[in-house]
């Protein structure tokens, strides 16, 4: 039998009025998508679903299969492919040992061709082989329109995405703490071997010292795609993506799409993960009550004048005894935003309880007083 425990009926998020209506822009580029990376809506696109070039930008995939498929203290030997590939370099030796991190580094912030070559060639034993992996990745994370070559992104026909399957792998490495970090990095030292002194990798990306609140993630180019650039900023906890395909100006762009998104929109929180919902009692426990809290997060991205009234009705599903374990699911919770759709989360136990065979005085006096009052 379920046992409804109460509800928090129109519970208020009132947004703080901003501007009237969102004005419209327009990005100077063949190609261009602002990605709101929680809930990954599309506050903007222009041509986003044409399919281009992608030059360096490519290394945002090899990064991320770098981080889940390999060993970051993995220690790799550089082949003549990697050592003598054309291009931007983070200057390997043939027969060189690196560390994966390090890899990642000269991949990510110098936008090392050789060091990209040198990651596949570890993680699936040749780039051909690796290609076959970025696709596959690129299907699990919905980017239907990519197609991957090669781990550098030198010019191929066959190897092209679009601003928006590009937005959608970005916002998905931005979720992996490693790569996050590495995306943001300024500079960053790594040993040489061979030499006292350390090599020293500087990021090219000009966000990061251009816009407050930058943090990532990757420019690229060539002679036939043009310039390509993804960029990602964070202002008061919420980030943005941003992508432009053959732009010559991009980095100016960029910036309109960060202003664009954080003066006139606002993330919208109705549930996240251990939000606060109540407290239920405990029987036969340490304690008279454990507190608890959503599993799961709802958001919208919406205009920052919009006014929402959110209700939330939690149930739980049968009277609850100790032990509870932390995290243990005790109900559910239905959450309302007024005009959008209604969504059903667990509702677990925010603390640990421990059983006692017998129940202390102020779990007798509880009981009481429920019993007496009715309360």
């Amino acid at each position: 039998m379920r046992k409804w425990i109460g509800s928090l009926i129109c519970t208020v998020l009132m947004l703080v009025p901003c501007c009237s209506a969102v004005q419209a822009i327009d990005v100077n580029a063949g190609a261009a998508v602002l990605m709101d990376s929680v809930t990954g809506k599309v506050l903007y696109e222009k041509n986003g679903y044409t399919q281009m070039g992608m030059a360096s930008t490519t290394k945002i995939m090899t990064a991320i299969l770098a981080i889940e498929n390999g060993n970051l203290d993995d220690i790799v030997t550089v082949s003549s492919n990697a050592a003598g590939l054309e291009g931007t370099s983070m200057y390997l030796a043939l027969g060189e040992k690196v560390k994966m991190e390090d890899l990642i580094y000269g991949l990510m912030l110098p936008s090392g061709n050789d060091a990209s070559v040198a990651i596949a060639e570890h993680i699936s034993g040749s780039v051909e082989a690796f290609a076959e992996l970025m696709n596959q990745k690129a299907k699990e994370i919905g980017a239907n329109q990519t197609h991957f070559t090669n781990p550098h992104g030198l010019y191929d026909p066959n190897h092209y995405t679009t601003a928006y399957d590009l937005a959608l792998i970005s916002r998905y490495a931005m979720q992996n703490p490693v790569f996050e970090e590495v995306a943001a990095t300024g500079t960053k030292a790594v040993p040489w071997e061979g030499h006292k002194e350390k090599k020293w990798l500087a990021n090219a990306n000009k966000l990061l010292k251009l816009y407050d609140g930058a943090d990532g993630i990757k420019p690229g180019y060539t002679p036939e795609t043009g310039r390509t650039l993804v960029g990602s900023a964070t202002r008061d906890g919420w980030r943005v993506i941003t992508v432009t395909l053959n732009c010559r100006g991009d980095w100016e762009e960029h910036k309109k799409m960060f202003d664009y998104a954080f003066n006139l929109y606002q993330v919208n929180r109705f549930a996240y993960q251990g939000m606060p919902m109540s407290t239920v009692r405990v029987a036969e426990g340490s304690e008279i009550e454990v507190p608890i809290g959503i599993q799961g997060e709802y958001a919208e991205v919406e205009p920052k004048n919009t006014e929402i009234h959110t209700s939330y009705q939690v149930t739980i599903n049968q009277p609850v005894s100790a032990p509870v374990e932390k995290g243990q699911q005790l109900g559910t919770v239905l959450v309302q935003p007024d005009g959008m759709e209604a969504k059903e989360f667990p509702v677990v136990a925010m603390e640990s309880v421990q059983y006692v065979k017998e129940p202390t005085f102020w779990n007798r006096f509880s009981d009481w007083v429920k019993e007496t009052f009715g309360f």
